[in-house]
C-alpha cells in the first residue's frame, strides 16, 4: 500500500513540474567491466544458467560485441559476446521508472549477430516488466541478424505503475549483442523542426528541412535506410556554420526506395529524431560501379567500373580515410584492404566531381 501511495505522489510531481520528461535515460557513461548480479544496483543482471558467471555475460565496454555493428553506439555500451564455455541466458535489468500517462516512448540503438539462425534457437528479447503487478510484456523478440538497428516505439503502460526494462539474451552459438542510448520518455530540444521533406530530382534525392526557435543547439545528422529498420549516417551539419533557418542535402540513392530521418543533437548530448520520410527513385548508384564481395571476408575488394574514370575513397566509422584509389573506366580493379572488421563508407567521385555516389561496405572476417 505504501509503495502505491509513493508511486502516486511521484506521478503528481512529474505531471506538475515536467510537461515533457525523460523517465529513464542510460548511455552507461562511467561504467566498466562485468555487470553486477546484485539486485540493489541501479543496473544489474539476472543469470538463469549457473554455469555462466557475470564475467561471461553482460559487460560494459567501449567497443561492440564480436561481429556486431552499432554505429550509433558510442563511448561505453552494454555488450554480451559469445562464450565457448557455457550456454548463456542473461537478463540485463536497466532501471525503473513510473509511468505518468497511458503511453511512453521507448528508444535505443543495438546490433545483434545470430551467426547461424538455421541451426540454433538463440535470441534476445526486450521485456517491459511491471514491477507493481509483477508481470512482463515482450516488446521485441529477435532471432536473426539485426545490425546497426534502432528501436523506437510508443508503448502502452498503466499510469502510476512502476516499470523496469529488461533485455534477455539467450545464446550458445551467437556472436553477441551491443546495446546503447536507452531513452524512455521525451527529450525537449532547444529547437523546433518546422519541416522535413524529401523529393527526387533527376538522379538524386533532395532532402530539405527548416527550423525555428533555435538556441544552444549543436548539429543536424541525416540518416538513411534501405529497409526502414537499419539506419546509417550520411551527412552531418554543425548549426554554428549554417546561414538562415533552412538547409538541404543531395543524396545519391543506393536502392529504389530510401527512408530518411533527421537526428537533432543538443550541446549537452541529448537528441531527438524527426518523422521518417520515404521516397522512391528509379535511378540507383548500382547502375554505376559495383564492388564485391560485400561483406568482405578476406583482404581483396573487386570494383567493376563500367563508365567514366572515378576516385574511390573508403572511410571508417569515425570518418578516417583508410583507402583511396583511381578507377579506370571499363575495368575491374582489385583493391587490397588491410582494415579491421567494421562498417565502412565508400565514396565514389567521377570526373568533374559531378557524379558523387555513397555506398556502405562491411568487412567481416572470422
Amino acid at each position: 500500500m505504501g509503495r502505491l501511495i509513493l508511486s502516486f505522489l511521484v506521478l503528481l510531481l512529474l505531471n506538475s513540474y515536467l510537461p515533457a520528461q525523460v523517465l529513464l535515460q542510460e548511455d552507461f557513461a562511467g561504467l566498466s567491466g562485468a555487470v553486477s548480479t546484485d539486485p540493489s544496483a541501479s543496473i544489474y543482471q539476472i543469470l538463469a544458467d549457473g554455469t555462466c558467471d557475470a564475467e561471461m555475460s553482460w559487460r560494459f565496454e567501449s567497443t561492440n560485441a564480436s561481429s556486431t555493428l552499432c554505429n550509433a553506439c558510442s563511448g561505453i555500451r552494454a555488450i554480451i559476446s559469445f562464450s565457448e564455455t557455457c550456454p548463456q541466458d542473461a537478463t540485463l535489468v536497466l532501471g525503473n521508472f513510473i509511468a505518468p500517462e497511458s503511453t511512453v516512448p521507448i528508444s535505443f540503438d543495438y546490433g545483434y549477430n545470430d551467426f547461424s539462425p538455421s541451426v540454433n534457437s538463440d535470441f534476445f528479447q526486450l521485456i517491459l516488466y511491471n514491477e507493481t503487478l509483477s508481470t512482463g510484456e515482450i516488446l521485441l523478440d529477435v532471432g536473426v541478424d539485426m545490425q546497426n538497428a534502432n528501436y523506437a516505439e510508443e508503448v502502452a503502460v498503466l499510469p502510476g505503475n512502476e516499470y523496469s526494462l529488461r533485455l534477455r539474451y539467450v545464446g550458445d552459438y551467437d556472436w553477441g549483442m551491443t546495446f546503447d542510448n536507452l531513452l524512455v520518455g521525451e527529450v525537449i530540444l532547444p529547437i523546433t523542426l518546422s519541416s522535413f521533406e524529401v523529393e527526387t530530382a533527376d538522379k538524386l534525392n533532395q532532402v530539405k528541412w527548416s527550423w525555428e526557435n533555435a538556441a544552444n543547439f549543436a548539429e543536424f545528422i541525416l540518416e538513411c535506410s534501405e529497409n526502414g529498420a537499419e539506419y546509417y549516417e550520411i551527412y552531418r551539419a554543425d548549426y554554428v556554420d549554417m546561414d538562415g533557418a533552412s538547409h538541404q542535402y543531395s543524396h545519391a540513392p543506393t536502392h529504389p526506395v530510401t527512408y530518411y530521418r533527421l537526428k537533432m543533437l543538443d550541446l549537452d548530448g541529448t537528441f531527438a529524431y524527426s518523422p521518417i520520410r520515404v521516397v522512391s527513385n528509379n535511378y540507383r548508384v548500382s547502375d554505376g560501379p559495383i564492388f564485391y564481395p560485400n561483406p568482405v571476408s578476406g583482404n581483396v575488394l573487386n570494383v567493376d567500373n563500367p563508365f567514366v574514370k572515378k576516385t574511390i575513397s573508403i572511410y571508417n566509422s569515425v570518418g578516417q580515410l583508410v583507402h583511396t584509389a583511381q578507377l579506370a573506366p571499363s575495368t575491374t580493379s582489385r583493391l587490397t584492404l588491410d582494415v579491421p572488421n567494421g562498417l565502412y563508407t565508400v565514396l565514389l567521385v567521377g570526373e568533374g566531381k559531378d557524379t558523387l555516389q555513397v555506398k556502405q561496405l562491411v568487412v567481416l572476417r572470422k
